[in-house]
């Protein structure tokens, strides 16, 4: 395929929103000292006044780098990045006090990344039954 048809079919997925943007892929220990930590998030009810309180206060944390809610015993699994432990502690103290709907938070600090996200397995997700 010629440039011209390349740059037409990625402008058309860019506006279907097919492709959401683009982005650098960091290796932060060449940059900043770190610490990463999930978090599994059991909240008082499970209402959706409640959720929304809690899903619009992490949406705007800056430290969360990733929010995804889910099914079982917890209700939500956050990750965290931020310079230090202690820097989580004071953030997550924060977010229980001030979001007033957290009935469980368990935190794992995490020792090292064996395998990061590197894109979703499209030909997995693409290949024939």
């Amino acid at each position: 395929m010629s440039p011209s048809p390349c740059l037409q079919r990625r402008k058309r997925l860019e506006n279907l929103g097919v492709i959401r943007g683009y982005q650098a892929v960091l290796d932060l220990s060449c940059t900043a000292p770190f610490a990463l930590v999930n978090v599994e998030v059991t909240l008082t009810q499970n209402t959706l006044e409640v959720s929304q309180i809690f899903e619009e206060y992490i949406r705007t944390e800056q430290s969360v780098i990733t929010a995804l809610s889910v099914s079982g015993a917890i209700d939500y699994i956050l990750t965290f990045c931020l310079p230090t432990l202690v820097d989580y502690q004071r953030i997550s103290d924060r977010i229980i006090e001030e979001t007033g709907v957290i009935k469980k938070l368990t935190s794992y600090a995490v020792l090292s990344e064996i395998k990061q996200f590197d894109g979703y397995p499209i030909d997995l997700l693409l290949k024939e039954k």
